[in-house]
């Protein structure tokens, strides 16, 4: 079996085989820096209400073994948010449910499992590399292809609201 990566990027598909050489994916990389932000739809994180953001992976994996999600968002407090990621068979995954008090956020947030730890009422000032609060294994096995979705619900009605300034789902696994 081939090992693969593809980034899904605003609808478009970057891929990487396993074995390129670092130049290849330096390319690959440098372009993520450069287009992650620009395609992307922006939307308002406001209170009462709960942002659907949608993403359709079209793939050749047929099994899912590797899974990063990189979140650009802001908003004036982090503990109003849940963050839930959605899989196209409708399996839900909380990232962050409500942590990091009055925290500000603006800019990204990675969620990997193999951050060093999962977002608290004390460490989540938002931006930086947290695993999610329910691990990604949930994910893993599935096929991935579908339309997967990034679900940021504010709750709490206090005049703080954000926007959503995109996401890239980076998925690994088997064909």
């Amino acid at each position: 079996m081939k090992r693969f990566t593809q980034l899904i990027v605003s609808g478009a598909l970057l891929v990487g085989m396993s074995g390129c050489g670092d130049t290849v994916m330096k390319k690959i990389n440098d372009r993520i820096k450069n287009t992650v932000f620009t395609d992307n739809t922006t939307y308002g994180i406001t209170d009462g209400n709960t942002v659907d953001s949608s993403n359709k992976v079209t793939t050749n994996i047929v099994a899912l073994e590797k899974l990063t999600l990189l979140v650009n968002v802001e908003h004036n407090r982090t503990g109003d948010l849940k963050m839930i990621l959605v899989n196209p068979s409708g399996v839900e995954v909380t990232l962050v449910n409500h942590k990091g008090a009055d925290h500000n956020v603006t800019g990204l947030i990675d969620f990997s499992e193999k951050a060093d730890y999962k977002p608290t009422d004390v460490n989540f000032p938002g931006n930086g590399s947290y695993k999610p609060e329910e691990s990604f294994d949930a994910f893993y096995g599935t096929n991935p292809g579908g339309t997967w979705h990034l679900k940021i619900t504010d709750d709490v009605s206090n005049g703080k609201m954000g926007i959503l300034n995109g996401w890239i789902l980076t998925i690994s696994g088997t064909k």
